[in-house]
């Protein structure tokens, strides 16, 4: 079944769903290029109540589509089983469209966001599997007009900002990123939840030598998490092999280990480098939580990190481990360049307060950005090419070069075949 659910809580022209779906996909599309329709309209049934199809709903749709149509958000949430997150039309979506996100609280309560159409399945993909932040989304909707993207956003890439940005947009509380599916909080069902995630999200920095299932990632879209990940695993601050965890009551529990659901990146000094917190390794895997490399980076590029997981994610099951190549990193300071000190875009969360990953000593406070100089030898990592041409970067360390001629890898439309070493 469909993890995306739409609902409807006006009556809907089918031009307006039509609208969604197409914007929504093209939107993905840009982030993700071979991304699939995962949005699921909300259908009447034959007794008349709400039925969430078990396929995504495929535009055009024709006018005998009948969408159901909930009383109140809190009506749609009853018909979107055990998501937590869903999209809801409503008459401002006639107008303007938009559409309200709406996330499934712990307390039972439901918090909502207005994003523009396009941008509607890159985000509920992306918070599927904890790439992004719901509060996050909140403060960037607030600082353009109430509206997720509906201002052009100032795409950084992954390059080089200024040391600090004096004065700005004002600081805004974190939300309440402590979801559950809207059938638990509206006491339909009792699913329980992971109470030791925090004391389970130490980083596990075992030597990895054995070959893993591969995740190629394509920086296009995502320069500053690929930066990301690779200064972690360049300076040894990450494991090369990550292992999958598909609870998702895990994701977020180990957002707020890690420090990111304190939306670092609209209320401290690292928000001159993005917008979004990007956490390495990731919210989705057993390593995540406590003790993350986190870096700000623009909201989209989060989007297009967590798509491209999310599409991984369906060829692989709970405690597969995995490791990851990335190609069009260029550009990637910490990719391209393994000696690279940290120039106070990377940081961590330590003691309860955010400091930069590696820092010299005596430095004290956040915000301050310094050159901090990398302490020992950078993790050597392999580059090869592909059958294409194409460059690939390996994030694990420990592999054996040679051992990867001839390796087929899948990079989310097709095989790809390491050919030689670079």
């Amino acid at each position: 079944m469909s993890s995306h659910p739409v609902c409807c809580i006006a009556e809907m022209p089918v031009m307006i769903l039509n609208r969604l779906l197409g914007q929504a996909y093209e939107g993905s599309k840009e982030l993700v290029p071979n991304s699939e329709h995962e949005l699921s309209v909300v259908a009447v049934a034959d007794d008349g109540s709400g039925r969430l199809p078990n396929e995504a709903t495929i535009p055009p749709l024709d006018d005998n589509f009948k969408p159901f149509v909930a009383s109140s958000p809190e009506d749609a949430a009853k018909t979107i089983g055990s998501a937590r997150y869903f999209a809801v039309l409503d008459q401002q979506s006639i107008s303007d469209d938009s559409a309200s996100l709406v996330s499934c609280q712990k307390d039972g309560s439901l918090a909502s966001v207005r994003v523009m159409f396009k941008s509607v399945q890159s985000l509920l993909v992306a918070l599927s599997v904890a790439a992004i932040g719901f509060g996050e989304i909140t403060s960037i909707a607030s600082s353009e007009g109430g509206v997720y993207g509906r201002a052009v956003q100032a795409h950084r890439k992954g390059a080089q900002a200024p040391r600090m940005r004096l004065g700005g947009e004002p600081s805004v509380l974190p939300h309440n990123d402590n979801t559950e599916d809207c059938v638990t909080t509206l006491g339909l069902e009792e699913l329980g939840t992971n109470a030791d995630i925090l004391k389970q999200s130490q980083p596990i920095f075992a030597i990895a030598a054995v070959r893993a299932i591969s995740f190629e990632w394509d920086c296009t879209n995502s320069l500053g998490t690929c930066n990301n990940a690779c200064y972690a695993v360049n300076h040894g601050l990450a494991p090369g092999v990550l292992t999958y965890d598909s609870n998702p009551d895990n994701r977020n529990p180990r957002r707020t280990a890690s420090g990111c659901n304190r939306t670092p990146c609209s209320n401290t000094g690292y928000s001159a480098w993005g917008n979004s917190c990007d956490e390495f390794p990731f919210a989705s895997v057993q390593e995540g939580g406590t003790n993350a490399i986190l870096r700000c980076v623009d909201s989209t590029e989060n989007s297009s990190e967590g798509g491209q997981l999310g599409n991984f994610y369906k060829t692989i099951s709970n405690g597969d481990q995995f490791d990851i190549f990335v190609r069009n990193f260029a550009g990637a300071g910490f990719c391209d360049n393994a000696a690279m000190a940290n120039d106070g875009s990377e940081f961590r969360l330590v003691n309860g307060n955010f400091q930069n990953a590696k820092r010299r000593r005596g430095v004290e406070g956040v915000g301050v950005f310094i050159d901090a100089q990398a302490r020992g030898t950078p993790i050597r990592l392999h580059q090869f090419e592909d059958h294409n041409g194409e460059r690939l970067l390996s994030l694990n360390p420990h592999i054996k070069a040679e051992d990867v001629i001839g390796t087929q890898i899948w990079n989310g439309s097709n095989m790809t075949t390491i050919v030689k070493v670079i």
